[in-house]
C-alpha cells in the first residue's frame, strides 16, 4: 500500500507535487525531501510558493487594516492593548504586594492562622481564585455558600498559597489570556451578590485581601476591555497578520539555510 503511495505521487509532476505538500506540516515536508530527488525539488519549488504566498496575504492584512478602518478606531484599538498590557503589569504587581513576594523576608500571608476567618476576607480571596485557578476553580465554587463561608473551602485556599514558592508560582503561571468565560461569570456574580466588599471595608481585616480584592477588579476590566477591543474587528486582522510574518520568517529562515543551495 506503501509503496503505491509512493508510485502515486511520483507519477505526478513536480507543480502538483508542491501542492499536495504545502498541505503538511513543515517539519514533515523538510523530512520528505530526504526520499527522493523529485520530492526534493517539489518541496524546495512549494516553499518557494509559500513564502511569496505568504507575502501577498501579509499585504492584504496590511491594506484592510488601512481601508476598513478609520483613523479614530484604530487608535481607539492602540488606546486600550496599551491599556491591556498596563492592567497585566499592575495585577503581577498587586499579587506581588498581596503575599510580600517582593520582600527578601519570608512570610506567611497574614490570614494562614485563622480557622474560621470572616467573609471579608475569604470571599475577595476566593472571587481571584476563580479566575486564576482554571483547573479547580469549579470545586472552589462547589464549596462556595451564600449563607456563609465553608471551613472545607477556607482549607482548600490556604493550601492553594501553602507556601512561599508555591504562591509564587501560581502567579508566574497565570495567564490572563487562558481564564474561561465561566470563570468570569462565577467571579461576577460573587462580587454581585456581595455588593458590600470594597477596599475599606476589607482592609481593616486583612491588607492580603483587600489587595487581592483589587486584583480581581482590575482583571475584570481587562476582560471588558478585550471584549470592546475584539468587537472593533481589527485585532483578528492583526493576529493574521502576526500568524502570517512569523511564518514567513521561520520559513525563510530554514529556506535560506537548507533549501536555496539545494543542487537538482
Amino acid at each position: 500500500m506503501e509503496s503505491n503511495t509512493q508510485s502515486a505521487l511520483l507519477s505526478l509532476n513536480i507543480g502538483s507535487l508542491s501542492e499536495v505538500f504545502t498541505f503538511t506540516d513543515l517539519e514533515q515536508s523538510l523530512q520528505l525531501r530526504l526520499v527522493c530527488r523529485k520530492f526534493n525539488q517539489s518541496v524546495c519549488y512549494g516553499w518557494r510558493l509559500r513564502i511569496y504566498e505568504l507575502e501577498i496575504l501579509k499585504k492584504r492584512c496590511e491594506e484592510q487594516l488601512t481601508n476598513d478602518f478609520d483613523e479614530e478606531t484604530l487608535h481607539e484599538h492602540k488606546t486600550m492593548s496599551k491599556h491591556q498590557d498596563c492592567i497585566v503589569h499592575d495585577l503581577r504587581d498587586l499579587f506581588m504586594r498581596a503575599f510580600k513576594l517582593n520582600k527578601s523576608v519570608i512570610s506567611c500571608p497574614n490570614f494562614g492562622s485563622r480557622v474560621n476567618p470572616d467573609r471579608l476576607i475569604v470571599l475577595p480571596i476566593l472571587a481571584s481564585m476563580i479566575l486564576m485557578k482554571k483547573d479547580t476553580y469549579k470545586e472552589l465554587v462547589r464549596d462556595y455558600s451564600m449563607m456563609g463561608v465553608d471551613v472545607k473551602l477556607w482549607t482548600k485556599i490556604k493550601l492553594i498559597f501553602k507556601g512561599r514558592w508555591k504562591t509564587k508560582a501560581l502567579i508566574n503561571n497565570f495567564d490572563i489570556s487562558e481564564v474561561a468565560p465561566d470563570q468570569i461569570k462565577e467571579c461576577k456574580k460573587i462580587l454581585r451578590n456581595n455588593s458590600d466588599l470594597s477596599v475599606a471595608t476589607i482592609r481593616p481585616y486583612s491588607h492580603c485581601a483587600s489587595y487581592m480584592f483589587q486584583w480581581t477588579n482590575l482583571a475584570l476590566k481587562y476582560f471588558k476591555i478585550r471584549d470592546t477591543i475584539l468587537e472593533l474587528g481589527v485585532c483578528q486582522i492583526e493576529q493574521k497578520l502576526a500568524t502570517h510574518t512569523n511564518t514567513e520568517q521561520k520559513m525563510v529562515k530554514v529556506f535560506e539555510r537548507i533549501l536555496a543551495n539545494q543542487e537538482f
